[in-house]
């Protein structure tokens, strides 16, 4: 099956992404290491988890929108999955 085979090679990109080494560049700013632990350990690289909580009923309401608008563009599975 084509979404299947799809779904399954997009998780293997993002496995693969996840762990992949971000080097070192001219930019002092710019964080290097591992994008899983850049995340998830964001004080090791001096700066703080941007992560906003948004409240359930406004991440429900993207969804509705999202899915009337998109019904006819994407798959629900890519949907479900994506969410």
């Amino acid at each position: 099956m084509t979404v299947r085979r799809d779904m399954n090679e997009l998780d293997r990109i993002a496995e693969e992404w996840k762990a992949h080494l971000v080097r070192s560049s001219g930019n002092a700013n710019g964080p290097f290491g591992r994008p899983l632990v850049i995340y998830n350990a964001p004080d090791l690289y001096g700066t703080r988890n941007f992560v906003h909580p948004v409240p359930q009923n406004e991440v429900l309401l993207c969804k509705e929108e999202e899915t009337d608008q998109t019904s006819t563009l994407v798959t629900r599975h890519f949907l479900n999955y994506v969410a």
